[in-house]
């Protein structure tokens, strides 16, 4: 989406210019860029009170790692994520393109496919047009809103969908002002504090608004999303707002099991009450639904029929991961797809 000066009348670039399913992902990043605008409007004020830029290189992180300074197109994208944009073209068979990916220490979450990573180490990941690898950290918080028609875009949202990823402690603060003035320069803002402490029965906190909380809505509605659990996870969950449990009538607990999420529907709180959202700890996942995943992988390659079900019926034999890939290997598989499986597998 990048713009560059040119007076050639074939430049545009607008989505309706581009081929059918370039159009289609090109609008879905416009409107996922209008969700994140709480993120990134916070990440910003950061950006102004501690000259932290939005983006950052990774060895600004982490300067003591080698591997930090040999992936200079990927990046971190405020305080919670790691972007690893893709620029080579799409594979042919495999139908994807590929980027090789440094994570470091400790689990990670890409935040489109739903895939958990281990960390401290290089992985070669696949992706199709509508996604590139962004990865949240285990701990990381991350506040979107849904409201993303132009006349909801104006004002400071009536809704938060905040997404939370299990495995670390984590603090996110939500910053707002008036979205037209400079008067977050004498401190007319409102600043709402985000937590996660991990524990026997971890628990998710929504803080009292500090500063002028005439600037955001006297009460909220919250979609939580918790990421790293188990589906009996959601029968665990106690919602409580200043100490007292809120009726059953204005919170719904549903499970999202493509994202290992316990999603949790608040209705109406008061910006001003102090919100808790406590769920098991016993009831974690770490693990990737790999026959699922491969299945996709391979319904969508433009590869022959019977190598589709060879490999299909080796992954559902259950054999250990360092099996599976000897006999991939064995099988003479193009590179490429034995690359885009080992993702998945490992």
């Amino acid at each position: 989406m990048r713009l560059h000066s040119t007076k050639s009348e074939f430049n545009g670039k607008e989505p309706w210019r581009f081929a059918k399913e370039t159009e289609i992902a090109m609008g879905e990043a416009l409107r996922e860029r209008h969700r994140m605008i709480p993120y990134l409007y916070s990440v910003n004020y950061r950006s102004y009170q501690e000259d932290l830029p939005v983006v950052c290189p990774m060895y600004y992180e982490y300067p003591e790692e080698k591997e930090a300074y040999e992936v200079p197109n990927q990046y971190w994208f405020g305080s919670e994520l790691i972007a690893a944009p893709i620029t080579s073209p799409k594979i042919s068979g495999v139908n994807k393109a590929k980027t090789s990916v440094w994570l470091p220490e400790g689990t990670w979450y890409d935040i489109y496919t739903g895939m958990i990573y281990e960390g401290g180490r290089r992985v070669m990941m696949y992706r199709d047009l509508k996604s590139i690898p962004v990865l949240a950290k285990a701990g990381g918080i991350l506040p979107f809103t849904r409201e993303i028609r132009a006349s909801q875009a104006v004002k400071n949202p009536d809704s938060l969908w905040i997404r939370v990823f299990a495995g670390a402690d984590g603090s996110f603060l939500l910053y707002e002002d008036d979205n037209e003035t400079c008067g977050y320069q004498d401190g007319i803002w409102a600043k709402t504090l985000m937590t996660w402490q991990e524990g026997e029965q971890p628990v998710f906190t929504v803080e009292p608004a500090s500063g002028d909380r005439s600037l955001i809505p006297a009460v909220r509605d919250y979609e939580v999303e918790l990421t790293g659990f188990g589906e009996r996870a959601a029968k665990t969950v106690e919602v409580k707002a200043d100490g007292v449990s809120l009726p059953a009538d204005q919170v719904s607990v549903t499970y999202i099991r493509n994202k290992k999420a316990v999603s949790v529907n608040i209705s109406q709180v008061d910006t001003g009450r102090r919100l808790e959202i406590r769920v098991s700890g016993r009831e974690r996942t770490c693990g990737n639904d790999m026959e699922e995943r491969v299945y996709a992988l391979l319904n969508q390659a433009e590869i022959e029929f019977l190598l589709k079900d060879r490999i299909y019926g080796l992954i559902r034999t259950g054999r250990s991961v360092p099996v599976l890939l000897s006999e991939l290997h064995a099988m003479g598989v193009d590179r490429d797809l034995y690359g885009a499986l080992a993702e998945v597998l490992v």
